[in-house]
């Protein structure tokens, strides 16, 4: 073989390889891109999934909160109408459950 040749061969295989490198770091930064877009996205679910839990907690506070309002005046009208009606508040209870 001539030294033409060679260089001419390993010119061929040092393009091919150079090729295949630039090919494989344009998908690297394709597959980062994607990662990081990734990445973001799932930060995102997880910044709605807790808000979402957040308003879920709140609107069972309220719900708590207006509950205990709810049981404080019944309680209320339970003492009221107990000593209206010649009973004690605890005959009153027990006769109602």
């Amino acid at each position: 073989m001539s030294a033409e040749l060679v260089i001419a061969i390993a010119t061929v295989a040092a393009t091919r390889v150079s090729v295949v490198a630039a090919v494989a770091a344009g998908r690297s930064a394709a597959d980062s891109e994607k990662s990081e877009a990734g990445s973001a996205a799932l930060r995102r679910k997880a910044i709605r999934e807790l808000v979402g839990l957040h308003h879920d907690v709140m609107a069972e506070d309220l719900r708590i909160i207006d509950l205990g309002a709810t049981l404080d005046s019944e309680y209320t009208a339970l003492f009221v109408l107990s000593g209206a009606s010649g009973c004690t508040p605890r005959l009153t209870t027990i006769s109602i459950k």
